[in-house]
């Protein structure tokens, strides 16, 4: 009975145990006795208490656990997205690279960029996409980033990428190369980043290359200025030892030879003018033919310095074509400068033309180094040269292509290396009739003097000038009274009447726009004939409209002086 007894605890102890062993809830064990079995049993039920609680608590902290870690994936998981939408989203290229340079990321712009899609870029080897000079300095700055954990960023790195079975498109990519490494330091590739700069190039050049040609036309509108002056003095006294010596006798040949001369240096700053923009020209026929000899006539005597001779071979009439020539002239000089360029040692240029249906194709030729296959298609792109540093903004032939294209043509180059190049300008022909551009002339309503004697007042703040001017008009029987500026000028007026006044445009102290402003204060019909070497469009238009009768350009001929003396007598102009 004693046993029975001390065994049935010891076996719901037991049972107990292996029910918390299961993970189970045991029940209590109930003696009564303060013996040892009594004492076993308390402690088992306090055990088995003390674990139910502990059970329950740890229970407690594994759902706030499972709670934290989901939130914290949660979080890990939209920050994952918020990464990746940037990387998707960004505006530049984003991949990575394991150690073996194999790609291990691929982001939508590279995807756009390279019309290649990111499960075909994975596992591809970087270098595949740059030509081998680009792919080799770039593999090179990817190991050594690797290597030494440093970020390394490329500032206009030129380059021509590819797509692989497409040409190269050249760009201009700023890149920053950073390595990848594990949780224990361990390198494990690297991140690059590639922003393509090429348009922000583009325009940083063309806003060089305007700001030296604004420095051009300055510089050129200076020149004309001091320039036409002399040269007027100089061709208007060679026409007066002509008109006294005769162009048959030795003084009177050497005289016609310095006038042809002078008219020649006339023309050189005509077409810098032009050709720094300087002169008003608008969309209309131009003549090729001419405008390619106003062209050369520029480079000439730098070609010849250079010992390039010059060939023309011209089949038939060259035709007229719709458009501006000041950009045409610009097509011409850029052509005919590059081919200069290439021929350091000299050798021939070769200027052919001939008329194909609708079309005028125009080749400049050169007998220069040529240029290498791979560079063939990058020759039309903005700021790509082949010159050394500081010999070439690589804009000329760019803007020829866009210039070509803007008028229904296109540019084409054909070339091998040390043969030579030829670049081929194709441009639609027109019907039209080229024709200078004439200024109307406004007229005064002054009556004509019927005696053919006038009373002129010379205004010009050149003392050779006023001479040569003057030497003319008193030739002619009539009488002139000189002023150096504005200010005289306007005195003189206030004291006599005169038939015509010739009047500077750019003078000292009174410029001739506020002395003819001044003088139809008071006097609306006395003929005006502005002389400048340099029309300034700004200051004629600062006078009343009909001001003055026409303009003489500087240098002018004093048969163009004597032309409109002879309208004014009888009363054309």
């Amino acid at each position: 009975m004693f046993l029975r007894s001390a065994i049935r605890p010891l076996r719901q102890i037991t049972l107990g145990l292996r029910r918390l062993a299961r993970g189970e809830s045991p029940e209590p064990v109930h003696i009564s006795s303060g013996d040892e079995i009594g004492v076993l049993a308390e402690s088992y039920n306090t055990l088995t208490r003390e674990l139910v609680r502990s059970r329950a608590e740890l229970a407690v902290r594994e759902q706030e656990l499972e709670r934290r870690v989901a939130e914290r994936t949660r979080e890990l998981e939209l920050q994952k997205l918020f990464v990746e939408g940037i990387v998707e989203a960004a505006d530049i290229g984003i991949l990575t690279v394991d150690l073996d340079l194999k790609i291990t990321s691929w982001n939508s712009y590279l995807e756009r960029t390279l019309s290649r899609s990111k499960e075909a870029a994975m596992g591809q080897e970087f270098g595949k996409y740059f030509p081998m000079q680009e792919r080799t300095q770039l593999e090179k700055t990817l190991r050594e980033v690797i290597q030494s954990g440093e970020l390394r960023i490329k500032r206009d790195f030129e380059c021509s990428i590819t797509s692989g079975d497409e040409h190269g498109t050249f760009t201009v990519m700023d890149i920053s190369v950073i390595a990848l490494r594990d949780t224990d330091g361990t390198a494990i590739g690297a991140l690059m980043t590639l922003g393509d700069v090429t348009q922000r190039k583009e325009l940083h050049m063309q806003l060089s290359h305007s700001t030296k040609l604004a420095a051009v036309s300055e510089l050129a509108g200076g020149v004309a200025h001091e320039i036409n002056n002399p040269l007027a003095i100089i061709l208007g006294n060679a026409e007066l030892l002509i008109d006294d010596l005769g162009e048959d006798s030795p003084l009177g040949g050497q005289a016609s030879t310095i006038k042809r001369h002078a008219l020649r240096c006339k023309g050189i700053v005509a077409n810098l003018l032009k050709f720094a923009g300087r002169t008003t020209q608008g969309t209309g026929p131009v003549d090729l033919h001419k405008l390619l000899d106003e062209t050369l006539t520029l480079l000439r005597k730098q070609l010849e310095l250079d010992n390039i001779s010059v060939e023309e071979k011209h089949t038939g009439s060259m035709g007229t074509i719709l458009g501006s020539s000041d950009e045409l002239q610009q097509v011409f000089f850029s052509l005919i400068s590059n081919a200069k360029d290439a021929m350091p040692k000299g050798g021939t240029l070769t200027i052919e033309s001939v008329r194909a249906g609708g079309f005028m194709e125009v080749k400049v030729t050169d007998t220069g180094h040529g240029i290498p296959k791979e560079n063939l298609e990058r020759v039309f792109s903005p700021f790509f040269t082949t010159k050394d540093p500081g010999k070439g903004t690589g804009l000329g032939l760019a803007i020829a292509h866009t210039i070509a294209n803007k008028h229904g043509g296109r540019l084409s180059l054909e070339s091998e290396v040390d043969q030579g190049t030829t670049v081929i300008l194709r441009l639609p022909v027109t019907d039209a009739v080229a024709d200078a551009p004439a200024r109307t002339p406004r007229r005064s309503s002054a009556p004509p003097n019927k005696s053919g004697k006038m009373q002129v007042l010379l205004v010009d703040d050149e003392n050779g000038i006023r001479m040569v001017c003057r030497e003319t008009l008193e030739r002619m029987h009539h009488v002139v009274t000189e002023c150096r500026d504005g200010n005289e000028a306007l005195e003189q007026l206030k004291g006599g009447k005169f038939d015509l006044i010739l009047l500077d445009l750019k003078m000292p102290k009174m410029d001739g726009a506020e002395t003819l402003i001044e003088l139809r204060k008071t006097d609306e019909t006395t003929p005006v004939l502005i002389m400048t070497g340099l029309i300034d469009e700004e200051m004629l238009a600062t006078v009343p409209e009909g001001s003055f009768a026409g303009i003489l350009k500087k240098p002018f001929q004093m048969s163009e002086l004597r032309g409109w003396i002879g309208k004014l007598v009888q009363g054309q102009a």
